[in-house]
């Protein structure tokens, strides 16, 4: 099971287009071409790629398949993204039940919530869990509970 959701991010600068930069996330899933974006600054296409991220996590949650990134070695300009903390949080706790074996019901059940708000917590596109709803699941299940946050 995927515990690292970075991706590699391939950034450079569009040369028919001064000003504008392209960039992508090689490889994902098996495929050579990625997702893609651009934007007007190096800044804004980091932001991108956050929201690129995100996109890849939830199309592998609706597909129930693990987020896999290919060889991207030997490339320049590359930075590492990671979704926003909402996807993460949510891969990450469906992640901990699967490691546990338990159904949404029965993680539910022990963390003293319904089996819809449990799979809502789980879906990274409505994901808005709290830190203590976090620590109340980590600690039913028998796991104690990690958000990391980098400052930028």
């Amino acid at each position: 099971m995927v515990s690292d959701l970075r991706f590699w991010f391939l950034a450079y600068p569009d040369e028919e287009m001064p000003g504008m930069w392209n960039g992508r996330i090689p490889e994902i899933g098996g495929s050579s071409i990625g997702y893609c974006t651009y934007a007007d600054s190096l800044e804004n296409l980091l932001k991108r790629a956050v929201e690129l991220a995100d996109l890849w996590v939830i199309c592998c949650w609706e597909e129930n398949k693990e987020p896999t990134q290919g060889c991207v070695e030997g490339l320049d300009c590359l930075y590492r993204v990671s979704p926003s903390l909402r996807v993460q949080v949510a891969w990450m706790l469906r992640q901990l039940r699967l490691r546990r074996g338990l159904t949404q019901a029965e993680a539910a059940n022990a963390a003293g919530m319904t089996q819809t708000a449990f799979a809502r917590l789980e879906n990274p596109r409505k994901s808005n869990a709290t830190v203590a709803t976090i620590d109340r699941i980590g600690k039913a299940l028998g796991q104690q509970m990690r958000v990391e946050a980098i400052a930028v």
